[in-house]
Formats: C-alpha cells, sequence, structure tokens
C-alpha cells in the first residue's frame, strides 16, 4: 500500500535528481506512515486481544483435561480397593463356610 502512494508521488522513471520533495510532499508522506502506523498498531491490538482470549480458552481446557484425569486416576484407584476388599470378604466367607 506504501509503494502504491509514493508512486504517485515518484513516479516510475523519473531520475534521481528530479525526485526531490517539497515539504508538502514529506509532510504528506508522513501523514501517510503514521495513518499505516496506527493502523498497524490497532491490528495487533486487535489481534493480540484474540490471541489472549484463544490462549485463555486453551488454557482453561487443558486444566479441565487434567482435572478429568486426576478423577478417573482416583476412582480408579477407588474401584480397585472396592475389589480387592471384595475379593478378601468373599474369600473369607468361602472359608467360613469350608
Amino acid at each position: 500500500m506504501t509503494s502504491e502512494r509514493l508512486s504517485d508521488l515518484w513516479p516510475v522513471g523519473v531520475g534521481i535528481q528530479d525526485r526531490r520533495l517539497t515539504a508538502a510532499d514529506s509532510a504528506s508522506i508522513l501523514s501517510q506512515h503514521m495513518d499505516l502506523l496506527a493502523d498497524s498498531i490497532t491490528q495487533f491490538a486487535v489481534t493480540n486481544s484474540a490471541l489472549r482470549c484463544m490462549l485463555r480458552d486453551q488454557h482453561d481446557h487443558e486444566l479441565n483435561t487434567l482435572r478429568l484425569a486426576e478423577q478417573r486416576d482416583t476412582l480408579l484407584s477407588r474401584l480397585a480397593r472396592t475389589q480387592d476388599t471384595c475379593q478378601v470378604r468373599y474369600l473369607r466367607f468361602i472359608d467360613y463356610f469350608e
């Protein structure tokens, strides 16, 4: 976009010595650069905000995944203990009647 604007001021084929800018041209180019910089900063702020939101969502998702994995492990260990306890009780019950 900058090259299009500069090409209006500096047409192709014009010699270097013919490319001297007037104060008005310099001010115009500076204004265009400032506008482009402001647009870039605005776009960066929007992108940064969206990225932070996505990272926050990803972090929350990973925390939930970790919590679910911990809950699963806890339930599996409780189930294993319960099965062991039931097995011991069953064996005691069988031994009692033999």
